[in-house]
């Protein structure tokens, strides 16, 4: 946790056995003149030439992002970002020590122009304010004024260094005049430039060092100890801990320039600073300035820690207090002394000669700080008793030389002076920039002789831009000037001033205070800015005027509880002409609090303790009345207490109001949820005794003391019976269950259902009513019932159904609100009462339809509108095979033919959105067994009374048995059809196949018989080939005929046995080529692992001759047939193409019916029964035959059977 700041005055005990001299050690050995420290440091030792202006600069532009200067800041040697800067030479500018890392990043446009300096400093107080600064860019870390120093105004290093200490700036730019940049002199610089001189080995480093030091605990994050720079305006941070002795003990110190070196790591910022990266080299206060400067320049540091013997923090040290001492020198420097040789003639004339610029010297020096005035008049006229005395005496040499030592020792301590003055007003400086007001300090001339940072930076203009300035050069006003004139136009050494001012646009109040000092020749104005105060006071103005105007009451108490303070509504809220009347009266006069409280038992500790209190009291007017009211009493700060009061008796009678109407809803609101419970009671079939006791209780929790009892009508008997009534002893139940008679004089109940109205018996021991039923009367009166109240149960058509009877055991009449109830609670009765007889009714209607329809052979169904089942009787069962039980439910589609589903939904449809009310219509029902039965659906639409269609119902006709004889019937028909067609195809076929041989027969046998005694043997021979042609031809038709009818007569034998099919293809494909000779190929092609196959070669015969004579007589002359044999895993593939006429599509799917012939055959002879007898040959090998053909192309069959014919059936046998 970091502390706050630690001012350190340690070495005061170091102080105490030392000469206040500047330094007592300078006293000794060395006369006035003969000075070696002052020889080396005024002379050519400390010119500029020698001294280091940095070169090899870093150089970026200001659009550069802060994070990518890190490692330039340490970095020796040339950088830029700028392409032009490649093209410099290093001749071009003044080069000193290029190894000396400049630690700072100059600043330049594209255009050369050098915008500013980034120093390690500027890149911490960056750090330590924004978060975010990675961010950022250069141009957000650079001063808004650039200065800089041209290389003709550089006298010697002296002049820099008091250049740069009264800026304030560590780094400055050396330019030409011209503006040219030549480099820049930085701290390191000028630190390595010194040569060793004696005033640091003669000065020790407690009279330099500085004992305010700002330290923290090693736990503290890295970003914690940037904000503590920024904040105390330091370099550095000592890391130090404290010991038993409540001593710190350093353990190290933490730099600007280590910042810049961990931020170059990446570090996490919110991390404590490793110790290890920040190593601690300790002086001793006595050590000398020399030692300090050769540490830091070997550890290459800036600041140094100063510890005690036994390691305790005493102080720091860095390169600033070092440089101060050139800064102290320069008035010594100013009188241009020279070194001389010893001659004690001389002295008299050299100090009279030098006096008077000494004394002008430390006048010019004095004029710029007129606060220590008095102490060098002093000194001044002491120095010039002195010159009086020596002109006055002969000195001798031991004399004069005493007096030299004297002259020296005061010369020191005017120079100690002016560095004690230089630091007082660095001191001051401080301060005041930290001061949040603007403070300046202006000559008798108003003209300024400084300003704070505060006024500097609120017109954005350097502090030095401000000094020989007219006062008020900025604002230009009137007033302001005025103000300033009459300061100092007036004896008074104050003077105080209010006045506007207008500042970045905004308008601001100051308070001016003017202090006037210097013998009233110069004044310091501070400047307050009073804009928040005034309007703070205008804000309580107007929250007085505000308490003034409330209504409500308001009044402050002082700590007795006596009224101090009353507005004008709290005066008139007690009836008081004005708040003077109740001035000294107490609040407990006023007030009668809740309870009868005291204020200072009750409230007032309640007060102190959680500071206020709030409640209701009772007001006590002027009058005497009184008047109800809100109090709250607030204490504050002063020990006094606010109260504040309003009247609140009109919000009183409505909360009375409020409370009754929501007793009154609550009774409603539970009355009406009862009600509705009750009625969801009913309606989901709780059974009426249950539903009345309900109704009963409902009503003795909303009553008033009451007991219920519930009676119902028994139409058989004319009784009341059956009662209903929880809180009534049972021994009285069981006597009203009896009965009562419903007569004109039947007790209250039986009196109320006769004369159909409300009987108020509120006296049962004295009332005639109950005269005839003494029993009733004395059981009542036995358990303390005085009073009945019965009022009839009306069902919907008027008829009385039962009695809502109330008993109290105090004789009373019903109040409206009970009326109000029983009424209500009568009609919910009926309601019960009467869906019971209802539901009686329709058990009894229900168990007569019931019967009826569990007869009934049809099924008999209802489905809701989206066609789920939800009745179903037994004939469902018998016929489908389904149960009820698993049905209701399910959607019926579900059990309609897939192919019948599409006509029935638009069926459905169709009966939804007409005006059809019912239809009829034939459909497959699935059964449960994976059979279809048709079904005859008789359909009608359910509507409610607004015609909205609820679902279906209707009846299921099995007419299966009836479809089935309508299929035989229409098959018998059908295969009559088939055989006339295949009887006109046939005879049609005979007439035109046979009538062609039988002509050839008879004609050749014509010519044989006219003309075979003309004819040789040989052509007798060809008419004879002739005829036994057209006889095998005629044969062969008939043979196909026979086959076929076989066939299809099932009468077609099958005998597989296993033959090689090459051998058996190519010996069918030679016979073929015989018949066809040389008008024909026929091109075999065999494809995949020949193999035997179990087939019946003579089918085989038959399938393979058709297909291949077919293809060869269909095709043209020379025309080839390409037949196919593959080979597969299981199957055997006969392919037959052909290049020929080919087959009409419409004529392709009848290529396999008896006597069937293409349409585009022609003249080609053929009996259709070819490719018929084919089919059934393939089919007997369970085979497949396909046909591929296009008219003009050609036409491909393609026969596929199994390699082994003998395959298994459904049951698993081997078919031979």
């Amino acid at each position: 946790m970091m502390r706050a700041v630690k001012h350190l005055y340690l070495y005061e005990k170091h102080k105490k056995s030392e000469d206040r001299g500047l330094c007592p050690s300078l006293n000794k050995h060395h006369s006035i003149f003969a000075m070696p420290p002052y020889n080396n440091l005024l002379m050519s030792t400390f010119a500029l030439e020698n001294a280091t202006i940095s070169s090899r600069l870093s150089i970026v532009t200001p659009g550069t992002p802060l994070v990518d200067i890190i490692p330039l800041l340490g970095q020796i040697g040339f950088s830029s970002t700028l392409p032009i800067f490649h093209q410099l030479e290093i001749s071009d500018l003044v080069s000193r020590k290029d190894d000396i890392p400049t630690h700072c990043v100059l600043v330049m446009t594209e255009a050369q122009q050098l915008v500013g300096v980034v120093t390690e400093r500027d890149l911490v107080k960056c750090v330590a304010s924004d978060l975010n600064w990675k961010r950022l860019k250069v141009a957000d870390a650079i001063a808004p004024h650039l200065i800089t120093l041209s290389d003709s105004e550089c006298q010697d290093l002296l002049t820099v260094v008091n250049f740069c200490h009264k800026r304030r700036i560590s780094h400055l730019p050396i330019v030409t005049d011209d503006g040219q940049l030549l480099g820049i002199v930085t701290p390191d610089s000028i630190q390595r430039s010194l040569q060793p001189t004696d005033i640091f080995k003669f000065q020790k480093v407690a009279e330099v060092m500085t004992t305010e030091v700002i330290y923290a605990e090693p736990t503290v994050s890295i970003l914690e100890l940037t904000q503590l720079m920024v904040r105390y305006r330091v370099s550095s941070v000592v890391i130090a801990e404290e010991t038993t002795e409540n001593q710190l003990v350093p353990v190290g110190i933490v730099t600007e320039r280590d910042i810049v070196k961990l931020l170059a790591q990446e570090l996490n910022l919110t991390l404590s600073v490793p110790i290890g990266s920040v190593p601690l080299l300790c002086l001793n206060p006595e050590d000398s300035l020399l030692t300090a400067r050769e540490h830091m320049l070997s550890e290459q540091v800036q600041q140094l820690v100063v510890s005690g013997d036994r390691g305790e923090l005493l102080g720091t040290i860095s390169q600033t207090h070092l440089l101060q001492i050139l800064y102290t020198a320069r008035l010594c420097s100013s009188t241009q002394m020279q070194p001389i040789a010893y001659q004690p003639e001389s002295e008299v004339g050299l100090l009279q000669s030098l006096n008077p610029k000494m004394e002008k010297r430390v006048e010019a020096q004095t004029a710029k700080h007129p606060i220590p005035v008095r102490f060098y008049q002093q000194s001044k006229v002491e120095l010039t008793e002195t010159q009086a005395a020596w002109k006055k005496q002969t000195c001798s040499i031991s004399d004069f030389q005493g007096i030299n030592a004297q002259l020296k020792q005061e010369i020191f301590e005017r120079l100690r002076a002016e560095a004690e003055l230089q630091t007082a007003k660095d001191k001051l400086q401080v301060v005041l920039d930290a001061v949040p007001a603007f403070v300046s300090w202006i000559s008798s001339d108003l003209k300024y002789l400084g300003v704070n940072g505060h006024l500097a930076k609120a017109f954005n203009k350097p502090q030095e831009d401000f000094i020989g300035k007219p006062f008020g050069f900025l604002q230009h006003s009137l007033e302001f000037h005025e103000f300033a004139s009459n300061v100092f136009a007036t004896t008074s050494d104050t003077a105080t001033h209010e006045m506007s001012v207008q500042i970045d646009g905004s308008q601001r109040n100051y308070f001016i205070v003017a202090q006037k000092y210097a013998q009233q020749t110069a004044a310091v104005l501070i400047g307050i800015d009073i804009t928040d105060s005034k309007h703070t006071e205008k804000q309580l103005q107007r929250q007085l005027a505000a308490v003034e105007a409330a209504t409500d009451g308001i009044a402050i108490l002082d700590g007795n509880s006596q009224y101090i303070y009353l507005n004008k509504a709290y005066v008139q809220l007690f009836g008081y002409d004005s708040a003077v009347e109740l001035f000294g009266k107490t609040w407990g006069e006023l007030y009668y609090t809740t309870g009868n409280s005291q204020f200072q038992q009750d409230i007032l500790p309640i007060l102190k303790q959680k500071g206020y209190w709030q409640g209701e009291t009772i007001g006590k007017k002027r009058d005497g009345s009184t008047f109800a009211g809100e109090a709250s009493l607030t204490m504050i700060e002063d020990g006094n207490f606010i109260c504040v009061t309003r009247d609140i008796t009109e919000r009183k009678q409505i909360e009375a109001e409020r409370d009754r109407l929501l007793a009154e809803s609550r009774y409603n609101q539970a009355l009406l949820s009862g009600q509705n419970h009750f009625l969801e009671m009913v309606a989901t079939g709780t059974p009426l005794s249950e539903a009345l006791s309900f109704l009963a209780l409902l009503i003795e929790e909303q009553s008033d003391e009451g007991i219920c009892c519930i009676l119902q009508v028994d139409q058989k008997s004319n009784k009341l019976c059956s009662p209903v009534a929880p809180s009534l002893p049972q021994t009285y139940l069981h006597a009203l269950d009896k009965g009562i008679p419903i007569v004109p004089i039947g007790a209250s109940s039986g009196t109320a259902a006769y004369r159909q109205k409300t009987v108020i018996v509120s006296d049962i021991a004295n009332d005639p009513l109950w005269d005839n039923f003494t029993d009733f009367r004395d059981l009542a009166l036995s358990y303390k019932l005085k009073s009945c109240w019965s009022m009839p149960i009306f069902a919907s058509n008027g008829d009385v159904v039962g009695t809502l009877t109330m008993y109290y055991r105090t004789p009373r009449f019903p109040n409206e609100q009970d009326t109000t109830l029983l009424l209500a609670c009568s009609r919910l009765g009926g309601i019960a009462i009467e869906r019971h007889i209802s539901e009686i009714a329709l058990r009894e209607s229900e168990q007569k339809y019931r019967s009826v329809v569990d007869t009934v052979k049809e099924i008999i169904f209802q489905r809701d509108k989206d066609g789920l089942w939800t009745f179903l009787n037994p004939a469902w069962t018998e016929i489908t095979g389904f149960s009820v039980e698993e049905s209701l439910g399910t959607n019926f589609l579900n059990y309609i033919h897939p192919d019948d589903r599409q006509q029935i939904l638009e069926l459905c449809q169709i009966l939804t959105h007409s005006h059809r009310d019912c239809s009829r219509h034939e459909v497959r029902y699935l059964t449960k067994d994976g059979s279809f039965r048709w079904m005859e659906v008789f359909a009608r639409l359910i509507r409610d009374a607004s015609g909205v269609t609820l679902g279906t119902s209707g009846t299921l006709n099995d007419i299966t048995q009836r479809k089935q004889a309508e299929q035989e019937l229409r098959k018998a028909l059908e295969k009559e059809k088939e055989l006339n067609q295949l009887k006109s195809r046939f005879v049609s076929m005979t007439s035109h196949e046979f009538r062609t041989p039988l002509t050839t027969i008879m004609g050749t046998t014509e010519l044989l018989k006219h003309y075979s005694n003309q004819w040789n043997e040989d052509k007798k021979l060809v008419y004879f080939d002739r005829i036994h042609t057209a006889v095998n031809r005629m044969t062969q038709m008939l043979d196909d005929v026979l086959l076929l009818g076989k066939v299809e007569a099932g009468k077609w034998d099958f005998y597989p046995i296993w033959i090689n099919l090459v051998n058996f293809c190519n010996s069918l494909i030679e016979e073929l080529q015989l018949t066809a000779q040389a008008e024909h190929k026929i091109i075999l092609t065999i494809e995949g692992e020949p193999t035997d196959a179990y087939i019946d070669e003579k089918l085989l015969t038959h399938i393979l001759n058709n297909l291949l004579s077919n293809a060869i007589k269909y095709s043209p002359l020379g025309g080839n047939v390409r037949f196919s044999l593959i080979f597969l895993d299981r199957e055997i593939v006969f392919q037959v193409q052909d290049r020929g006429i080919g087959i009409p599509k419409e004529d392709q799917k009848h290529l396999f019916e008896g006597f069937y012939r293409a349409h585009n055959v022609g003249k080609i002879s053929g009996t259709g029964l070819g490719l018929a007898i084919v089919k059934k040959a393939v089919e007997l090998h369970k085979g497949k035959i396909t046909v591929n053909s296009e008219v003009g192309v050609g036409t491909t069959f393609t026969v596929t059977i199994l390699k082994d014919s003998r395959i298994k059936d459904n049951e698993g046998n081997k078919l031979d």
